[in-house]
């Protein structure tokens, strides 16, 4: 009996029930035992997720490169829309329409995946999107005639835009307010690769293989990522794992774990650590002794009735509402963080679909030549995705070093879990994002005036470098924000986003393609010319 009190104080408050009744433990020693264990936990501050570094870089890598499909197959596509158009024998405003209904559904369908995602967990939502996604890719390059290449289209935007809501909220589900501006620095950089290797691979695979082959390389890359998924990316959604220790949706090395009783043989290793200080048969129960291998199969069928009856919570609350990422365009403060980002991305989408026309036409160049010129706006937005969210963190830091020492509080993160409500998250978020959006508006003016006066390649190429750095340092502020406010809710935040953003480039498709007409790139004569064309 000397024991007992020992090893009890190595168990959790919950299971020291029934050691005492086993042992006979008095009350009054087990209340002080939990106090001590209470006690210990109230000092000790618990991580905020089981995932080391390594694992949350490795889960944010593959994050990213499933965000990357969906700029990706935007702009793959655009170097082989005459040749699709001659292939088909249709038009090219009905090849046009194919664009703009991929747009359409990228911003309607993450309202759909976050919300599932946001439910149902992360995973049942990549494994069943980026399948379909290459079942259309593929069905895409196979495409004989117009409507069924039009039909593909649309169920590829269907599968592609997921990843970018269920990314930004898989990011939050194992990052802290204090890191996860990093976290979201390096997502947005690997999501804007799309956009910078997308027109040259798209170009290069037309001339030397075929149009079709754009959406077979697709369909190809995005199954090798899919059988990634289902091997390795573990469910992170903190409502059904927690710190991600949890069993939920599992891959399925987890799930042959559990199905041949390797926590069993876990938790029986740990219970024999303790039998150099505690003899195999120095517990009883009614004055018989019990071996640690009895204990260890109470406590593992404690611990059975114990997650049993989470997961019967858990499965209560499930209910799914797919018009929760569009509720929140309610909110002022949240529509004007959206509106501004959506705005931002409305301007570079029209610059970089623009740019193959007014470089051939005012620089006379070939199509290599112009699947080069996307690499200035290609980097300055990986550059700035990355240098932001390096910069989001030492923000937090900052603030959240001035916000403890103003309370006299440890000089540490403000939480780990979440964020006080008194603490200044949005100073801390948007405090640059004044200048960059200041910086963004003059660089965007004199990137029309360059290319309007035929100034040297060199100077618009430098304007759009400038563009898109200061866009998407925005960009990744603006959504380390929205992830801070809905840390349950991420995925579904990041879609209405998403939403915005999208419907914000088809306004922005109608000037452009007045000022292109025109040519007419820096934009003083938009207003008469639309107000022209509405008449």
């Amino acid at each position: 009996m000397s024991n007992s009190p020992h090893f009890t104080k190595h168990l959790s408050p919950d299971n020291s029930s029934l050691i005492s009744n086993v042992n006979n433990v008095d009350s009054s020693e087990i209340a002080r035992e939990n106090s001590e264990t209470s006690t210990i936990t109230e000092k000790e501050d618990p991580p905020y997720s089981v995932f080391t570094k390594n694992e949350k870089a490795a889960i944010t890598t593959t994050v990213s490169l499933s965000a990357f499909f969906s700029p990706f197959s935007t702009n793959i596509y655009f170097p082989a829309l005459h040749v699709i158009q001659q292939d088909l024998h249709t038009t090219e405003q009905l090849i046009s329409l194919t664009v703009t209904m991929y747009m359409i559904f990228q911003g309607i369908s993450p309202s759909f995946w976050g919300a599932m995602a946001d439910t149902w967990g992360r995973r049942p939502v990549y494994i069943a999107t980026f399948l379909f996604y290459s079942l259309a890719s593929f069905g895409a390059g196979c495409s004989q005639n117009y409507p069924s290449l039009l039909v593909m289209r649309m169920l590829q935007a269907v599968g592609s835009s997921s990843a970018i809501a269920v990314g930004a909220g898989t990011i939050g589900d194992i990052s802290t307010p204090a890191e996860r501006g990093g976290y979201m620095g390096i997502y947005s950089m690997l999501t804007q690769l799309g956009p910078l290797l997308g027109p040259f691979l798209g170009g290069l695979i037309s001339q030397t293989l075929g149009w079709r082959w754009i959406f077979w390389v697709l369909a190809i890359m995005s199954f090798v990522l899919w059988v990634v998924l289902v091997f390795f990316l573990p469910e992170t959604l903190r409502s059904l794992t927690g710190d991600g220790s949890g069993y939920a949706n599992p891959t399925p090395i987890q799930y042959w774990k559990r199905k041949f009783g390797k926590q069993r043989e876990d938790a029986i290793d740990n219970i024999s650590k303790f039998d150099s200080i505690i003899p195999p048969l120095t517990y009883t129960h009614n004055g018989l002794p019990i071996s640690a291998d009895i204990l260890s199969e109470k406590k593992l069928k404690a611990d059975k009735l114990i997650l049993e009856d989470n997961d019967v919570k858990q499965q209560k609350k499930l209910h799914l509402n797919v018009f929760q990422s569009l509720s929140y365009l309610k909110e002022k403060d949240i529509a004007v963080l959206l509106f501004y980002n959506a705005l931002q991305y409305g301007a570079i989408y029209s610059m970089l679909t623009s740019l193959t026309k007014l470089f051939t036409e005012a620089y006379q160049l070939n199509t290599l030549q112009i699947g080069l010129c996307y690499l200035a706006s290609g980097f300055g937005s990986s550059l700035g995705s990355f240098s932001s969210g390096r910069l989001l963190n030492w923000q937090f830091n900052r603030y959240s070093k001035a916000f403890c020492n103003e309370r006299g509080q440890a000089e540490r993160s403000v939480s780990r879990k979440n964020i006080d409500p008194e603490f200044p998250i949005e100073a801390a978020r948007l405090n640059l994002t004044w200048i960059w959006g200041i910086a963004f508006s003059l660089f965007t003016s004199a990137y029309g005036w360059c290319v309007q006066f035929h100034v040297h390649i060199a100077a618009p190429l430098t304007m759009a470098f400038f563009m898109t750095y200061t866009s998407s340092s925005t960009f990744c502020a603006i959504n380390t924000l929205l992830v801070d406010l809905f840390p349950n809710n991420s995925a579904a935040i990041i879609a209405s986003n998403n939403f915005t953003r999208y419907r914000m480039v088809l306004y922005h498709s109608i000037p452009y393609r007045i000022c292109v007409k025109d040519d007419s790139y820096c934009g003083a004569k938009i207003w008469p010319k639309m107000e022209a064309t509405a008449n």
